[in-house]
């Protein structure tokens, strides 16, 4: 077989299925150039980065990828200001090529939305990337256990799949990166390959291609061993000297340096003609791959048969294994595999042991008993004892004294090929006795802690296990309680996946209560695991006090200090998925360094995750497990007094945030004496700040009114206000008012009362219920007229108006606007004034009197930049560009619209941003610049579809006809 281009037909392995926009019909090339078919149908793909998109996506198929990432992977440092404009464009333009029968609302069933991320929904096997990963993954496995045969076939086929450079044509570092990496891969594969070939003998077949491949990669010191002992079993031991010269010239020359050890012995062997070398002595060898004839212990405990994903992480250390030679000098690895508590680490490093064991001549395993519940952890010197034992020194010649007992078994393990798993570690001191002495040691140590000193001082590989992905979640429960079973009750089976978190040890309980009884339904379960309060009761078996999620978690608990037990137990009450520094500090009363040295030493034991600088997270469960050790070890003061500094911490600050992004208020805070608290200074500061702060606020409005604090529950969405109306999630506004309405009203404040009911009447009318807008606005001009609030009336007058203009009703509507003015004038209130002066423009705008319209937005443009108000900006230079292209002024109508652009862009304003690219749109087909409309027209049809807007079908008709 060639070792270039295999250039084999990709629909040879075509997917199951029917040519329809199923997932099952569609496959996607990318060893080569680009191909997609759907069904025999080759389909066009587009402009080159709408490639690199769907490069990238197709590469994490299966995954959730973030906007973020996207842009970064297909311009990198390079990225326009239109870059996330153009990535909906592209994810826009991919799904109705992939998914033709989809209609137009219909949302992607392949090429799917989440929130801030897409995810391409395709079979991995449906794209040869993954195909050619999975194929060489099993080549290895077989090649492993002496399946030579199978292993070559798997290598041929994997191979025939490459058609030229992958990422061939795609732009972006992403795919620059892959292009590397899958070369890698398939030289890899070639030299495997290579291996496989001398393991049957069939030598002859494999020269020319090793000679085209070291012509090509003429350091590639593998290949070069390859050629040399097949050109020496091909009795031409002449040219496999002179192999080894060529290489020796090339690597002197490039890079300074002398073959390594490896190549250098295999030297030395062809010029004693050595027997190891011979067919003879390989088919030997090949019989059973690594065996000894030591006799050294096989120890490892028996594999779990359900064992489900972590391919990656498997991938990761048959590489680190790979990339020591056999008869090299290089130590073989120490891999430390860290992670939670119930997320598989023994079972995962058992696995991996089992997958290599035939690679040593023994195998021994270890429980340190590191985070045991009723043990404590083993001394050093004791498995040291134990160890020697094993590898048969008599008791009379086992050593008193620690530094005794290690040199001696180092001198034993000097010479031997071993697989060492210590589990369950406590500390690298523990640990760093136990290392063997000899390079062909390969070492798998688990804990709880990240063991940093292991890492930094021995060199350790740290492979940290996550959660598994709900996918993988319910494979594993198929696999524990049958494929069937899942398949009856799919929703149910991922909502189980879901509750349990990704933790294996959780799914293998759930999947125990269902599989030993066979008329429990996987809805019972689910519904059981659904209720908070009695979820970790549900993830117990009886008979089994070790295997329950509350004693796994008991095992990292009781090893924090005192203060980090407390800063754990206090974070299961607060109510949100994420967290950072300022609110763990204020709920404890600490300075935030102190703070960062709790969390960093829960975050050691993995009891909480930085998921990004400053920004932690508990799992679910550990979570649910946290609150109860509050509940019991914490009395009501302490929990009650905690409660209350969190939700001052998000008032005060979701205050100070309020007054910058509007400055013409003054939100007096709640306690500026509060732990962790600090000062906005700019407007993308605030923005980032309630962008990851925003679930936690409207949780902590909930917990609020659920702990008997309904002030708070009011306040602190009365302070998002400002920042609701600019994201204009009405969805979400609407939740957080509705709760915060029943907290005004459980306080018996009329003021909070009215301001909910008029945060309400704006979403309300955002979400296009005008009668139910209409009836919040009455109410809190009621509530407001009856406590004498003139600032709350002219509100409230306002948002009638803005309810009255949504049904058409201008005369009521522009009524309503001019008593809200009459008062703003009375108050001497000038951004009120402005704001309600921009819906009045818009009123008789509609009604045809457009130089008004014009005379009012002018007015209320000079006060909005005044006032340094970016939205109130935005939105008037947007109804300016209207009127003025109604006046058929298309200079100024043009001009208004690109301020507003940029205002919007630089504010943040979304809403803003798309109205101004539509009105660009249609000013510039209006003039029959079509080319530059349909640029705008695009990219606004990509905010407002993924704002889901109604004026997404007016946009995308005037696309159809530009």
């Amino acid at each position: 077989m060639r070792v270039d281009w295999g250039g084999a037909d990709f629909m040879a392995v075509q997917a199951n299925g029917h040519d329809g926009g199923t997932s099952a019909s569609l496959r996607i090339a990318l060893l080569g150039p680009p191909i997609a078919r759907l069904g025999e149908r080759e389909l066009r793909l587009g402009p080159p980065r709408q490639l690199a998109v769907l490069a990238l996506l197709a590469a994490r198929a299966g995954q959730a990828v973030a906007r973020e990432e996207i842009i970064a992977g297909v311009w990198g440092d390079d990225q326009p200001s239109s870059a996330e404009n153009s990535v909906h464009t592209y994810v826009s333009g991919l799904r109705r090529i992939i998914e033709p029968a989809r209609a137009n609302r219909q949302p992607g069933q392949i090429l799917v939305s989440h929130d801030s991320a897409y995810e391409l929904r395709l079979p991995r096997e449906a794209i040869d990337v993954w195909e050619f990963s999975g194929r060489l993954d099993d080549a290895d496995r077989r090649w492993r256990s002496g399946e030579f045969d199978t292993s070559l076939e798997l290598l041929n086929t994997a191979l025939g799949l490459w058609r030229g450079p992958a990422f061939s044509g795609i732009p972006g570092p992403f795919a620059e990166t892959e292009q590397l990496r899958y070369e890698e891969l398939r030289l890899t594969a070639v030299e495997r390959r290579g291996e496989v070939l001398l393991a049957l003998g069939q030598h002859d077949q494999l020269v020319t291609d090793l000679q085209r491949l070291t012509r090509e990669y003429p350091l590639r010191e593998r290949a070069r061993h390859l050629l040399m002992r097949a050109l020496y079993r091909c009795d031409r031991q002449a040219d496999a000297l002179a192999e080894f010269q060529d290489a020796r010239r090339s690597l002197v020359d490039e890079l300074g340096v002398e073959p390594g050890h490896a190549l250098q012995a295999l030297h030395a062997q062809i010029l004693r003609a050595d027997p190891a070398l011979d067919l003879a002595a390989a088919e030997g060898a090949a019989t059973v791959v690594g065996k000894s004839t030591l006799a050294l212990p096989s120890q490892l405990p028996r594999r779990v048969a359900t064992f489900t994903g972590r391919k990656h992480e498997l991938g990761r250390l048959h590489d680190l294994l790979d990339e020591v030679v056999d008869d090299s000098e290089d130590p073989l690895p120490i891999v430390l595999i860290t992670g939670p508590a119930g997320v598989g680490k023994t079972s995962f490093a058992v696995h991996f042991a089992h997958a290599v064991a035939r690679r040593f001549d023994g195998q021994i395993y270890i429980n340190l008993h590191g985070f045991d519940r009723e043990r404590a952890s083993a001394a050093s010197a004791d498995v040291l004892g134990s160890l020697l034992a094993t590898l048969g020194v008599g008791s009379a010649r086992i050593p008193a004294g620690l530094e005794n007992l290690i040199a001696l078994y180092r001198s034993t393990t000097a010479d031997k090929r071993l697989l060492l798993v210590l589990d369950n570690a406590a500390s690298a001191e523990q640990v760093r006795p136990l290392l063997p002495g000899g390079t062909g040691c390969a070492v798998i140590v688990t804990s709880r802690s990240r063991l940093g000193g292991l890492v930094a001082r021995d060199g350790a590989h740290p492979v940290v296990l996550a959660p598994l992905h709900p996918t993988e979640s319910v494979d594993l429960l198929a696999g524990v309680i049958g494929r069937q079973r899942v398949d009856a009750e799919p929703a149910a089976a991922a909502r189980i996946a879901e509750l349990c978190g990704g933790l294996p040890l959780a799914v293998r309980i759930a999947a125990e209560r269902i599989a030993t009884r066979a008329h429990v339904l996987l809805a019972d379960v689910a519904e059981d695991l659904g209720e908070e309060a009695g979820r970790l009761d549900v993830l117990t078996v009886r008979g089994d006090d070790e295997t329950t999620a509350r004693t796994v978690f008991s095992w990292s608990y009781r090893h924090l200090d005192a203060k980090a037990a407390q800063c754990f137990r206090l974070l299961g009450l607060h109510p949100g998925v994420e967290f950072g520094v300022g609110v763990v500090a204020a709920m404890l009363d600490l300075a935030a360094p102190q703070t960062r040295e709790q969390l960093d030493a829960l975050a050691s034991v993995h009891l909480v995750e930085e998921v990004r600088h400053g920004r932690y997270r508990l799992h679910d469960l550990v979570r649910l497990y946290a609150n109860e050790l509050s509940q019991t070890e914490d009395n009501d003061s302490a929990r009650t007094d905690a409660i209350g500094r969190l939700l001052g911490w998000y008032l005060t600050m979701a205050e100070r945030a309020s007054n910058v992004l509007a400055p013409w208020q003054d939100l007096a805070g709640a306690d500026g004496q509060l732990a962790g608290l600090w000062q906005f200074r700019q407007y993308d500061e605030v923005r980032a700040w309630f962008d990851a702060e925003l679930t936690s606020l409207v949780a902590a409005a909930e917990l609020a009114m659920n702990s008997g604090c309904p002030e708070f529950g009011w306040r602190i969405p009365l302070a998002e206000f400002y920042y609701l109306h600019i994201v204009k999630n009405w969805t979400l506004w609407v939740r957080t008012y509705e709760v915060a309405l029943r907290a005004a009203q459980a306080a018996g404040d009329p003021y909070g009362e009215a301001w909910m009911h008029h945060g309400l009447s704006v979403a309300e009318h955002g979400r296009g219920n005008l009668d139910s807008a209409l009836d919040h606005s009455r109410r809190a001009l009621d509530i407001r007229r009856a406590i004498g609030d003139r600032d709350g009336e002219a509100w409230s007058l306002h948002a009638m108006g803005l309810a009255e203009l949504g049904r058409h009703h201008f005369a009521d509507a522009a009524q309503l606007f001019g008593q809200s003015i009459e008062i703003r004038d009375e108050l001497n209130d000038a951004y009120g004034k402005a704001v309600t002066q921009i819906f009045l423009a818009e009123t008789v705008h509609l009604r045809g009197d457009t130089e008004s319209a014009i005379k009012l937005a002018e007015a209320a443009l000079t006060i909005f930049t005044e006032l340094g108000t970016a939205h109130g900006q935005g939105h008037a230079l947007n109804l300016l560009g209207c009127a003025y292209t109604v006046r058929q002024d298309h200079d100024k109508a043009a001009d208004s619209y690109r301020r507003a652009l940029r205002v919007c862009r630089e504010a943040g304003d979304e809403h803003g941003e798309g109205d101004a690219l539509r009105g660009l749109g249609k000013l510039m087909a209006a003039v029959g610049a079509n080319d530059e409309a349909r640029e705008y027209l695009t990219q606004a049809l990509s905010i407002l579809q993924r704002r889901d807007d109604p004026m997404a079908d007016d946009v995308r008709a005037q696309l159809a006809s530009t």
